[in-house]
């Protein structure tokens, strides 16, 4: 009895080997996002830009430094002379025409840039996981309606031999149904290596190993789209093109406000205490001093007024990036709304001809048998009913992916911010 228990727990434990990983859409996502190499430059500008708003903040605080010096000369037959000092030294920008500001403002806005363009890359990924992963779930269901073709196929082999041991039908007959099965598992072979194709290309866009055995689990859910002005509305505000050229247009203007600050007097306060000693302790003396400094630039060579221009060019341009990029964003969604409507109507059209053409089959193989119509006949019912299941299948992720590309293009992350 304890041997027939380890025995079952070896086999259920080789099953288990044996069986493949079964995952949703989500969980696909949610790896490929931990995986994927091609975020981590995306992660770097965004690591770079917080380093850059942490350095504009800094010339807000005070300057602390430790200075000390050893000297030893002789000047001119002179006795020797050796000496040490040491002070720290204090300074603090009080005003600077509100140039620190506008720069730390200006970081602020290019970070904001950074994190848009890493959700633009986060999109990219997604949408390449869900192209793959429908990739799959197509494949698989080809594969099956491949297998529903071979069976239709012997079947039709069946009737036309039984009408051919009777008498009823020519050989040539029997010779043309056994042409359409072997067809139909040579598309089927087809098929299979389509399935497995499709499986590597899902694993590679997941980052995982290629010899790792996955199975999908299926999309369940019908997509709904509300108005298009709506759609439109969402994308201004979400589309990471559009909230990167928005960031970089913000931050072109507190970079125009930083510059216009050089017109402006700055302010310096400064401070330092030390000692100085011309024979190392017996002579020591004391130094300390503060002072309030005002500087106020009155020529400068032009140097401000031409920086001052070539700014508001380059912020002439990025306003005219922002127009260019929410107009296309509007097209996007307009041409992404229609796409999905269209496939809606086709998906309509391609179930009504899977019908059909199902029902055509099985009135042609009534006739058939009768005699009413020829072998022709019937192995050209099987074909339309072959295209019809092949058609219906690929319309349905047709309509599938636009409704992701339409979720993707008003700058929704498909299935992780819900469907």
């Amino acid at each position: 009895m304890k041997k027939l228990f380890f025995i079952s727990l070896f086999v259920m434990f080789c099953f288990s080997l044996t069986m493949a990983k079964e995952i949703d859409l989500k969980e696909a996502v949610e790896i490929a996002l931990k995986n994927n190499p091609n975020l981590e430059s995306s992660r770097a500008i965004v690591l770079q830009s917080e380093a850059s708003k942490l350095l504009a903040i800094s010339s807000f605080l005070p300057n602390i430094y430790f200075e000390t010096r050893y000297m030893k000369y002789r000047n001119n037959g002179m006795p020797v002379y050796e000496g040490f000092d040491w002070s720290i030294n204090f300074s603090l920008n009080l005003f600077s025409g509100f140039s620190s500001l506008n720069y730390y403002r200006e970081a602020v806005s290019l970070l904001d840039a950074a994190r848009a363009g890493y959700n633009a890359a986060k999109l990219d990924v997604v949408m390449s996981v869900i192209n793959a992963y429908m990739g799959v779930l197509k494949a698989k269901e080809l594969l099956e309606s491949a297998r529903a073709d071979l069976e239709d196929a012997e079947t039709n082999y069946k009737l036309a031999k039984k009408r051919y041991e009777v008498g009823l039908s020519p050989l040539a007959d029997l010779y043309n149904a056994e042409a359409k099965v072997e067809d139909a598992r040579y598309n089927l072979s087809l098929r299979e290596a389509e399935y497995e194709k499709a499986k590597i290309a899902l694993l590679v866009t997941m980052g995982l190993n290629i010899f790792e055995d996955i199975q999908v689990k299926p999309i369940a859910f019908i997509p709904e789209v509300r108005d298009i002005k709506e759609l439109v509305t969402k994308a201004f505000s979400r589309r990471p093109e559009v909230l990167y050229a928005r960031s970089e247009v913000t931050a072109q203007e507190y970079r125009i406000k930083a510059v216009k600050g050089e017109y402006l007097p700055s302010v310096d306060f400064v401070s330092s205490y030390g000692e100085s000693d011309k024979s190392f302790f017996p002579n020591r003396k004391e130094n300390w001093n503060m002072a309030l400094s005002l500087k106020i630039p009155i020529f400068t060579g032009f140097s401000t007024t031409f920086k001052l221009k070539k700014e508001r060019a380059a912020l002439l341009q990025k306003e005219s990036d922002l127009r260019n990029v929410e107009l296309s964003v509007s097209q996007d969604v307009f041409n992404k709304y229609q796409d999905f409507f269209s496939m809606k109507k086709s998906v309509v059209a391609a179930e009504a001809l899977l019908k059909s053409s199902t029902e055509d089959l099985r009135m042609m193989r009534g006739r058939y048998v009768n005699g009413l119509v020829s072998i022709v006949d019937l192995t050209t019912s099987q074909a339309r009913l072959s295209d019809a299941r092949a058609k219906y299948i690929t319309t349905k992720y047709e309509l599938l992916r636009a409704y992701y590309d339409l979720i993707r293009a008003t700058g929704r992350i498909p299935v992780l911010e819900g469907e």
